[in-house]
């Protein structure tokens, strides 16, 4: 018999007997496994982030502060307290604070000693606000703070002993 028969039968049994055959494997499959749970965040910029650090806050233009939340529950207010500027024993009034955006509505609250600046209505689906907070530190000339309680002229940016002074947000979430 010819080499190229013999060549071609073989590789025509082999074909046949499965030598070559391709075998698939059985369904595979994935498992995508979620929670979904109730939750409220709340923080400075995008994504919220718990920390922020503002440098020249005496600034001619004063900085924008980011605050917002997001939460599929609600049901909350959020208020802020603020301290004046602070270095040492010397102070810089704040001479005003504003909040723009996101829904929001800075109103002061006596009864806290801060101030309400969202009120969240309870929801079940997802909600998320930003707003924008400018604090005006007392320049000379400005005679009463935020609260409209006098600034004497040291307690303005011109008057003000040097240092390094740093005025405080505190934000805090209540159940309404």
């Amino acid at each position: 018999m010819n080499k190229k028969l013999i060549a071609i039968a073989l590789v025509l049994v082999l074909a046949v007997s499965g030598a070559f055959a391709v075998t698939f494997p059985n369904v595979v499959t994935a498992t995508l496994n979620a929670t979904k749970g109730d939750f409220f965040y709340h923080g400075f910029g995008q994504p919220l982030t718990n920390t922020l650090s503002i440098n020249d806050a005496f600034a001619t233009v004063p900085p924008t502060i980011d605050y917002g939340y997001s939460t599929n529950v609600g049901g909350a207010t959020i208020r802020f307290s603020i301290t004046n500027f602070i270095s040492g024993s010397n102070l810089v009034k704040i001479k005003s604070i504003s909040a723009t955006g996101g829904g929001s509505n800075l109103v002061w609250d006596d009864t806290n000693s801060a101030y309400k600046l969202f009120v969240i209505a309870p929801t079940t689906t997802y909600t998320k606000q930003l707003a924008q907070i400018t604090v005006v530190a007392a320049r000379g000339g400005d005679t009463l703070d935020h609260r409209g309680e006098v600034i004497a002229a040291s307690q303005t940016v011109e008057g003000a002993a040097s240092g390094d002074y740093t005025a405080t947000l505190t934000f805090s979430v209540a159940a309404s």
